[in-house]
């Protein structure tokens, strides 16, 4: 009953906090504040095993809040973001709250973003809060300051200099929230103590000359609180350099490469090359391609790490083309990539593709397109992608995926109906491991609320070899408003 009424009072808090922000009077032109809430529900429900009935009913809110130009001077001086969200799943049994394995479940609030940004003159730049960090080693986020300095901000060349530090925000991942948002985040009221999270940091330079040629390098250490008791003892976690360029030399051209490399393992994080070209006058048609190495890092939320989640090096190459009779756009892209094992002896380049039982090799392709058609004086935008990776099999198997889909508003202007199709299938040539596959049908529909709102319902039917096939029902609601 505790968590019950605890859920319930932080529920009704943020919900309080959207409305007094929907309802307050409109403020002068130059102060402006915004919200913008998204609330997903879903509804699953699936037979176990033992005959026993499995449903989930997890809740999922989220709200950002912001104010620019708060001094009111029309100068956008201070301005100050707020986002989080909320999770929780009423389908839960209350006997397993308190169970440390569905803790993420069970009245989960996080604070994604709270910041306040002062700009006292046109060359400096002061940030303090928890924020990101986006630059040439990633996006990181923390809780601290940013201090940058802004000499030259013009055509012909503007410069950056900013350092920031403060306490490294950990990936506290709620399983209960898949893909809504980014996996970042530290769940407010747990035990664990804040000051035992990393120190961050780092410094950046940025420059972009004559708007052609852009530039950077970033640097970065973390330490880790190795602290037994109440001794502390901090130890250096990781130390980066990284630096990336973009070059345009011509209004159709474009050449790009990036580089991070990790001081402590004395080894390459990520190093690429890419260029990208549009082939006809009107940018119709343009092709692509690189060349990397890549130490990648495990997104949560993301399927495609089946494919290929493991460092690799990769060659690519990508077309795309708009064909104006068709209202179509096609792409087409392929990839040649050889996984490393502990060795690190696999190379694109080298002879034998693989140099250990750790190692192997892929080829891939993929094709898409995406499609208007005029239904009755309604468009249905229909796009699909077909993928196929094939590898040794020792690693993985071969990969196939098929994704469609399509809307189409049956009502201008209000109701719109959404249909999704995704099968994914992987072949083992191996005695060990037996076929895979997974198959997911949607259907949707989704109408506007109020001025920049909509609500969507969603139906689902799920099947795979390793999960029982469920039916899951989702219903999300998106407002936004500004004063």
């Amino acid at each position: 009953m505790h968590g019950m009424k605890q859920t319930g009072s932080r529920l009704f808090l943020a919900l309080l906090t959207c409305s007094l922000l929907c309802t307050s009077p409109t403020v002068a032109s130059a102060r402006t504040f915004y919200m913008r809430a998204t609330t997903a529900g879903e509804a699953t429900q699936w037979r176990r095993l033992d005959l026993g009935v499995e449903a989930s009913r997890p809740l999922l809110l989220g709200i950002e809040l912001g104010g620019y130009d708060l001094l009111d001077d029309q100068s956008g001086s201070l301005s100050a973001r707020f986002s989080m969200r909320y999770a929780n799943d009423f389908g839960l049994d209350p006997s397993l709250s308190s169970e440390p394995v569905f803790a993420p479940q069970v009245n989960d609030l996080r604070v994604n973003l709270l910041y306040l940004r002062w700009r006292p003159t046109k060359m400096t730049d002061f940030v303090a809060g928890r924020q990101w960090s986006i630059n040439a080693l990633g996006m990181r986020d923390f809780d601290g300051v940013t201090a940058a300095l802004v000499p030259f901000d013009d055509r012909a060349l503007r410069m950056r200099f900013a350092l920031y530090g403060g306490r490294d925000v950990q990936l506290g991942y709620g399983g209960s929230m898949p893909g809504f948002s980014d996996v970042q985040g530290v769940p407010l009221g747990q035990e664990r103590s804040v000051d035992r999270l990393p120190l961050l940091a780092g410094a950046d330079l940025s420059m972009s000359l004559i708007e052609k040629i852009q530039l950077q390098a970033s640097y970065q250490r973390r330490w880790r609180d190795e602290a037994s008791g109440a001794e502390r003892d901090w130890r250096l976690g990781d130390e980066r350099v990284g630096a990336g360029a973009l070059v345009s030399p011509t209004e159709r051209i474009n050449l790009s490469a990036q580089v991070s490399y990790h001081t402590l393992l004395a080894g390459l994080d990520h190093v690429g090359v890419q260029t990208s070209a549009r082939i006809s006058e009107r940018g119709q048609t343009s092709l692509s391609a690189g060349v990397e190495r890549r130490q990648p890092w495990f997104d949560s939320a993301s399927i495609f790490n089946i494919f290929g989640a493991n460092p690799h090096d990769e060659l690519w190459i990508a077309m795309g083309s708009d064909v104006s009779k068709l209202s179509t756009r096609f792409e087409l892209r392929s990839w040649a990539r050889a996984f490393y094992g502990s060795d690190a002896g696999a190379n694109l380049f080298q002879s034998g593709f693989a140099t250990s039982p750790e190692d192997a090799r892929a080829l891939g392709v993929a094709a898409a397109h995406r499609t208007t058609i005029m239904i009755a004086e309604r468009p249905l935008r229909w796009s699909s992608q077909l993928s196929m990776q094939l590898g040794e099999r020792d690693y993985g198997g071969n990969q196939y995926l098929a994704d469609t889909r399509a809307r189409l508003p049956v009502l201008p202007g209000t109701l719109g109906v959404t249909a999704r199709l995704i099968g994914l299938r992987v072949a083992h040539d191996h005695h060990r491991y037996e076929d895979e596959h997974a198959l997911s049908a949607i259907l949707g529909v989704d109408a506007p609320v109020l001025e920049r709102g909509r609500l969507s319902v969603l139906f689902e039917q799920r099947a795979s070899t390793n999960e029982v096939a469920s039916t899951n029902i989702y219903g999300v609601i998106e407002m936004e408003v500004w004063r």
